[in-house]
């Protein structure tokens, strides 16, 4: 009997031998023989449908594919519970939405819900997110979503058209650029660059309006009594669905536009005639990603859905944002610290962010949309009405 018993012992030893890297390795996930042992197993089991609605465009790759990724890690930890992840436009979102589908969790934009109390459930947002991001996704008094991701603007700089124009080398590596020399720039290109050269191009992109953030370089937090950005150099901006074709071929000297255009001149680089420079111009960005629980009347499974939000505020899962090209919602923590191409982006929104409120700006956005023209060309009448449209406080 004694012999059996030597048997059994050596069996399971032999066995917890073999099992044990699997069971005590976080790398490798925790299986359900892990969650069982931690009594950790997860209230509720099934399948969580994530919609990934597309809003402003990653710097590289796609986020619905990085969303599926780290909902494989995820589940590895959460035995039983799977999360689906489909990525959509906004205008199939609405289609299914009208035809009576739901997600569990959505990743959206700013603009996309207008009215998140019919729709999503109250949740907790982490206090380490950037407080103006965590505060844009608030409606009356209560949070209905947390950022995970965002996006920031810049100043592509053709710096063979500064050097031409007589300016010296302007060094926009380190701190982002000033509003003198910004001011200055645009004046000496007008006046000093060949005939077919536009001195500033923007674009404004579907969700994404570029030149609202020329106005917290301008002045912080608000505008001044004169309303002119660009009073010494009025009418040297052109909006235009081409503005990156106009930058690319050297036909304008600075280009207002997303992170996104970083890696498209860089892939294009080679076949470029001149240099550039970057820099991360202002806090303010409207591009910000958010998720939000659906209406449920399942506690448990409420519980498990705003664990796995939790998951993706991970210092791990933010600092693989770098891989598609876009930045942490996390105060003060890098992860373009190694690129010194996006590092400028980062540090303008490093440490906190300017952030529409999420439900409120798809109708101020298409309230801003001819104001910021004329806001452009220096002209109080734009300025009045954004200062309107976003309440921004009149700086004296």
């Amino acid at each position: 009997m004694k012999r059996h018993y030597k048997k059994l012992i050596a069996i399971i030893l032999i066995a917890f031998t073999f099992f044990a890297p699997k069971v005590l390795s976080d790398d490798l996930g925790k299986d359900i023989c892990y969650q069982w042992l931690q009594g950790s197993s997860p209230k509720w089991t099934g399948i969580a449908h994530v919609w990934h609605v597309v809003s402003w465009q990653v710097g590289q790759g796609s986020a619905a594919s990085w969303l599926e990724k780290k909902a494989r890690s995820f589940e590895k930890r959460n035995s039983g519970v799977y999360i689906s992840v489909e990525g959509m436009t906004a205008q199939e979102y609405k289609k299914r939405i009208s035809e009576g589908e739901m997600p569990d969790i959505i990743s959206f934009g700013p603009g996309l819900i207008d009215n998140p109390v019919e729709m999503l459930e109250i949740v907790e947002a982490p206090d380490k997110i950037k407080s103006s991001a965590k505060e844009s996704a608030v409606y009356n008094g209560n949070t209905y979503a947390v950022p995970y991701m965002m996006g920031a603007y810049g100043l592509y700089i053709n710096e063979e058209l500064v050097q031409s124009a007589g300016i010296d080398y302007l060094d926009v590596s380190a701190g982002g650029i000033a509003l003198n020399d910004f001011n200055e720039l645009l004046t000496l290109l007008k006046d000093n660059s060949k005939e077919g050269i536009t001195p500033l191009v923007y674009s404004i992109k579907e969700n994404a309006v570029s030149p609202v953030s020329l106005m917290y370089l301008y002045t912080g937090d608000g505008i001044d009594d004169t309303g002119a950005l660009f009073k010494n150099a009025a009418s040297t901006t052109t909006e235009d669905k081409n503005a990156y074709s106009l930058f690319y071929t050297g036909k304008a000297g600075i280009l207002l536009d997303t992170h996104r255009v970083a890696f498209d001149l860089t892939n294009e680089k080679s076949e470029m005639a001149y240099s550039f420079a970057v820099t991360g111009i202002s806090s303010y960005t409207d591009m910000v990603q958010y998720l939000g629980i659906t209406k449920t009347d399942n506690s448990n499974k409420k519980e498990v859905l705003q664990k796995y939000i939790n998951y993706m505020l991970r210092d791990d899962i933010q600092k693989s944002l770098s891989s598609i090209g876009v930045f942490s919602v996390v105060s003060g923590f890098q992860v373009m610290d190694e690129d010194p191409l996006l590092s400028s982006f980062e540090q303008a929104i490093l440490t906190d962010a300017v952030v529409p409120n999420a439900y409120t700006w798809g109708q101020k956005q298409k309230d801003l949309l001819e104001p910021v023209k004329l806001f452009l060309k220096g002209e109080t009448e734009g300025v009045n009405s954004i200062i309107r449209v976003l309440g921004i406080i009149r700086v004296k």
